[in-house]
């Protein structure tokens, strides 16, 4: 499998393409989000803020100190639309996938829990509406919007993209690449997730210059990301409901212990087959001697 790039495109061409791609995902949601008529609008809103922030991330070598400075604002709205994000996807885990599995009796108490959760959201989603009106988050959408009308970077920015890309993603690489993961809470699951993601994104900002193949590759990643998110998800449904409420639900215990060991035998076929990692070992191959 080979590696190939456009000949042609400087690493700035490639930093302003994906950060305002990234930009314009994230402001489209924004009419959604506060009619909060679709979930789905906070999720790509999510998305979009996190892909952002991987860029600015990625690209902070060649960026101005003003867009540097925009990483950790992204990061703290995509902190306060998660904390919404994670209330959603409880509930519909739990309405969509465990609820109409479960014996009568269990539905009636389960509801019961579902609807403890609706004043939590609410206060959540008056949290993100403040968000969206605040002078915080008005600046930070402005600055990249200015910067994004004439883009200002370091004289690095003029290399092409072929020599660079090496350099922008071994840093991410060589943390994916430790020889051993440990998973056994909530908040080291959570980690890894958040490391496949970050590296996942900032591989894709160099996608449109890989190789049909390499881009298929990276599906690997999309994978196991996945497989972590399930498995971060149940731990946390088991953590959000009560010792005692887990005790009136026996089917629902059952239920949540047969998906865990199903996606625990997933991974660990993802985890001693290697083949997803050759995308990153091509990668890191292009570094210079």
């Amino acid at each position: 499998m080979n590696v190939s790039f456009t000949n042609g495109t400087t690493i700035g061409d490639c930093a302003v393409t994906a950060i305002g791609d990234y930009y314009g995902k994230w402001v489209k949601q924004e009419a959604a989000v506060r009619a909060d008529q679709d979930p789905e609008a906070l999720h790509q809103m999510r998305v979009a803020l996190r892909r952002l922030r991987s860029g600015l991330i990625c690209f902070s070598p060649i960026l101005s100190p003003t867009m540097r400075q925009q990483e950790p604002r992204v990061g703290k709205i995509g902190r306060v639309l998660g904390r919404l994000r994670d209330l959603d996807v409880l509930r519909q885990e739990l309405t969509g996938n465990y609820l109409p599995l479960l014996p009568p009796g269990e539905q009636a108490r389960l509801q019961e829990y579902l609807d403890l959760l609706v004043p939590q959201r609410q206060k959540r989603l008056t949290r993100v509406h403040r968000l969206l009106a605040s002078p915080f988050y008005q600046k930070t959408r402005g600055k990249i919007a200015q910067w994004l009308e004439k883009p200002q970077l370091q004289e690095s920015a003029d290399f092409p993209v072929t020599e660079m890309i090496p350099t922008f993603l071994l840093p991410a690489l060589k943390q994916l690449l430790l020889p051993s993961w440990n998973l056994d809470t909530p908040k080291e699951l959570h980690d890894l997730r958040k490391l496949f993601k970050m590296t996942r994104y900032q591989l894709e900002c160099f996608a449109p210059y890989f190789s049909e193949d390499l881009r298929q590759s990276l599906r690997h990643l999309r994978t196991a990301q996945d497989v972590l998110g399930f498995l971060h998800d149940r731990m946390v449904l088991t953590a959000a409901i009560s010792k005692r409420r887990w005790e009136q639900l026996p089917r629902l215990r059952e239920i949540v212990r047969q998906h865990q060991s199903e996606d625990w035998r997933t991974w660990y076929s993802l985890h001693h087959n290697l083949e997803w990692l050759q995308v990153l070992l091509q990668i890191r191959s292009l570094a210079p001697e």
